[in-house]
């Protein structure tokens, strides 16, 4: 009878307390929250229990009872947010930490992040639903958990600090300005073992996938805007899978560790605000963590303070979708403003005549973009040998400042100048009359596509060409030219005679032109003699 009554006052609470009340009511440090579909035992022993709508009102009440300094349990199940609230500064909200008299200390804590759903669910899940998503203006932005707005000053403003762990948060897409945990208005924030987006993971073997690549502003989590106050500030085993941006990284001494971006069209950024006291010459460290099939390679934004970032055993996987959809190597907006340490991997999942049928962590793969990227940087590709025959070194993808013996000569040579990737464009014209193959070349990267007869058009036969090749080419489609760029996937110039295309296909043309030859690394010996 009493578990009855207990929970009876539970929901009675959780749905007739409005702000006014729960600002009269004692703070208590801990306070448990249930979902609609939570076990009946999780039910039971809830101070509130979500009804399968509108559940931010409900964790929101939970979180107001929670006051200045405690955490929020949220038991197994799916939390439904069906509306944000619109806020006095910065991003509308889902929810928000409330900010009192003194420093706030808010742990928002579920289970264990979520894997699978409906009826299937394990974890805690906070969902924002289709309906509320499809309502949401695309020129505004959004924050699923976010800082009080409702302060006096900036230093108010940073005198809030956020712990977010075990649970997820999905998106059911990515084209909408919602950032699933926003840093902007906390002066520290601490998350742990998050599921952070959508399931759109851009990654498949399969060549009838669909990409989405994210808007810029669908964000997993933002970092802060100034000074932590000398509160810590550490993310941790958490994957941002399906957006614009993983982790839009910021603030002061940020320690990331064993972070996972997955099929986005930015892994990492770097810095997003303007700065508040020059805060951004503390240097930020991310150690073990992994960049998967984004769209682009981190990307580091305006930076006056000459601030450093150290990327520690840094682990990346090249993917085609970087390519196909117009993404770049690793770039500063303005190059040479950024410095630190960077070691990492790249594997490689694209096919070629030297490393058939995948070469795995590849030496060949570079990380910087050809603009003078990276140029204060210590950068290092940890596959890379010591040593190298002259045919070897001059394949591979180097740092500038990379020494390397160079085993033919005999002697060791410093990198002066990175080279860059040759491309060529072949254009295709006419519906196939009958089956047929046509071979591409463009250097070492060498295709050769069999097709049937049955495409309607000249733009239905070319998507089939291209999705074949996006599989394990690095490739480019321009789907109103009917073109595809493929690059070369070694570094280095090659000739006009290396750049072909045949086809054997009735009713089709294919033609070829030289976008780029490439370009040759640039190393010199320790007289100062160019190679």
């Amino acid at each position: 009878m009493r578990r009855i009554l207990i929970f009876v006052s539970a929901i009675l609470l959780s749905s007739s307390l409005n702000a006014e009340e729960l600002a009269a009511e004692p703070l208590r440090h801990d306070v448990r929250v249930a979902a609609s579909d939570s076990p009946a035992k999780d039910k039971q022993e809830a101070d509130f229990v979500c009804k399968g709508n509108d559940d931010q009102e409900t964790i929101q009440a939970a979180i107001d009872a929670v006051g200045t300094g405690g955490t929020v349990f949220l038991a197994s199940g799916n939390y439904f947010i069906e509306a944000f609230h619109e806020a006095k500064s910065g991003p509308d909200y889902a929810l928000k930490t409330r900010r009192l008299d003194t420093s706030t200390k808010l742990r928002i804590k579920g289970t264990v992040r979520a894997n699978g759903s409906g009826n299937g669910i394990s974890g805690t899940n906070i969902v924002v639903t289709e309906e509320c998503y499809k309502a949401l203006s695309d020129d505004k932005e959004y924050s699923v958990i976010r800082g009080d707005d409702n302060v006096s000053s900036y230093w108010d403003m940073m005198a809030q600090e956020l712990t977010v762990c075990d649970l997820t948060i999905s998106l059911p897409d990515n084209q909408k300005n919602i950032i699933c945990i926003d840093g902007y208005a906390l002066g520290a924030l601490n998350v742990d073992d998050l599921r952070l987006g959508t399931r759109i993971f851009n990654r498949s073997m399969d060549p009838e996938q669909e990409f989405r690549i994210g808007v810029d502003g669908c964000i997993g989590i933002r970092g802060l805007q100034g000074s932590n106050n000398g509160s810590e500030t550490i993310f941790r085993s958490t994957y941002a899978i399906g957006l614009g941006v993983g982790f839009a990284l910021s603030g002061e001494h940020l320690v990331c560790i064993q972070l996972g971006a997955i099929g986005n069209k930015y892994g990492y950024t770097f810095n997003n605000f303007t700065p508040e006291g020059g805060v951004w010459a503390h240097p930020i460290t991310l150690i073990n963590c992994c960049d998967e099939v984004s769209a682009n390679y981190p990307y580091f934004g305006p930076n006056p303070y000459g601030q450093n970032v150290d990327l520690i055993n840094f682990n990346m996987e090249h993917y085609t979708t970087m390519a196909s959809k117009g993404g770049d190597y690793a770039r500063e907006a303005v190059p040479g403003q950024w410095g630190g340490n960077i070691d990492y991997d790249i594997q490689d999942w694209e096919t070629d005549s030297w490393n058939d049928p995948f070469p795995g962590n590849s030496p060949y793969r570079k990380f910087w973009a050809a603009d003078g990227s990276g140029a204060k940087f210590t950068s290092k590709n940890n596959v890379h040998a010591n040593s190298y025959s002259t045919a070897e070194r001059n394949r591979i993808a180097p740092n500038i400042g990379q020494t390397i013996f160079d085993e033919t000569l005999g002697k060791p040579l410093f990198c002066r100048s990175c080279g860059d990737y040759a491309s060529a464009v072949f254009t295709f014209r006419g519906v196939p009359k009958a089956g047929g193959e046509v071979s591409l070349r463009v250097g070492n990267t060498k295709r050769t596509i069999m097709i049937e007869d049955g495409f309607k058009d000249e733009s239905s036969f070319l998507e089939y060409i291209y999705r074949r090749l996006m599989v394990g080419t690095s490739c480019r489609f321009d789907s109103e030219k009917k073109a595809i760029t493929i690059f070369n996937n070694h570094i280095g110039k090659i000739g006009t005679e290396e750049i072909s295309c045949k086809c054997s296909i009735p009713g089709v043309k294919v033609s070829s032109e030289i976008i780029d030859l490439g370009k040759d690394n640039i190393w010199i010996d320790f007289e100062g003699n160019t190679l």
